[in-house]
């Protein structure tokens, strides 16, 4: 949305930006939905689990509300630092209005130089700021799936020997 190519021609930022405020909009609602969503999973849950012995029982529960616990912190967390990119993407459309249209794209390097020394400045940490979410999401991420694999210690399986 917010790449300097797409943001070239200072007539069309305004229109970018409303069509922006609609999507995130959209996709803020959908983050809502998903977190709204665990309640009712809990309930189908414990209901599938309720078929169980009941030694068994307590167990799958409490393994069940250990799993429940970690998905809905990560999905919380995410869209948390997601919601804050959002907002910062509809900073960097305000900066591109505030500038009335007094800045330059190079297409090429994906880079935009403003006029305005200050409006630059404010578009460097604003960039900043995204870079660090998108690093801050990727790392939480990462971190997700290096916890979410599973090794069969009963598995057979060796590496290849090297050549």
């Amino acid at each position: 949305m917010v790449k300097p190519e797409n943001l070239r021609q200072f007539e069309y930022v305004a229109e970018n930006r409303e069509m922006a405020i609609e999507v995130i909009a959209g996709m803020e609602a959908d983050m809502d939905k998903i977190v709204a969503s665990f309640p009712q999973a809990d309930q189908s849950m414990r209901n599938f689990l309720n078929n169980n012995k009941p030694d068994e029982l307590d167990t799958l529960l409490g393994q069940w509300e250990q799993v429940k616990n970690e998905q809905l912190e990560l999905y919380v967390t995410f869209f948390s630092l997601e919601k804050e990119l959002l907002a910062h993407y509809l900073s960097v459309f305000d900066i591109y209005a505030k500038s009335e249209g007094a800045y330059q794209v190079d297409v090429v390097n994906s880079a935009v130089t403003f006029s305005d020394a200050s409006l630059a400045s404010e578009y460097m940490d604003v960039d900043r700021a995204i870079n660090g979410i998108i690093n801050r999401e990727k790392t939480l991420l990462d971190q997700a799936s290096e916890e979410t694999r599973v090794i069969d210690p009963s598995s057979t399986a060796q590496p290849a020997p090297s050549p």
